[in-house]
């Protein structure tokens, strides 16, 4: 596989993934909580890696894209942590 496939593949699995834990939000948990903090410290790692090796010669959208992924990740660990996420992740279901 070429390297342009292979991060094809890794778009798709991240997709995949951001599409599973967004359809279970409704029925909460204390694990689905701590797989969005997971999924949102992995998009922090891999996009601050992203911006380290290529903002020297990516183009200025390639930037903003990785620095709205930095954003995103921080933004779900933030929203995760804070304590109406915890208690609205970890509420009774009826």
């Amino acid at each position: 596989m070429s390297i342009a496939q292979t991060g094809m593949v890794w778009g798709v699995v991240y997709a995949a993934l951001a599409l599973v834990l967004a359809a279970r939000f409704g029925k909460g948990g204390d694990a689905l909580r701590m797989g969005t903090i997971v999924y949102g410290a992995w998009l922090c790692v891999s996009s601050v890696f992203a911006l380290a090796l290529t903002s020297d010669v990516a183009p200025t959208a390639t930037v903003i894209g990785d620095v709205a992924e930095l954003a995103a990740g921080t933004l779900l660990i933030v929203l995760m942590v804070q304590r109406e996420g915890i208690t609205w992740f970890s509420r009774v279901r009826s």
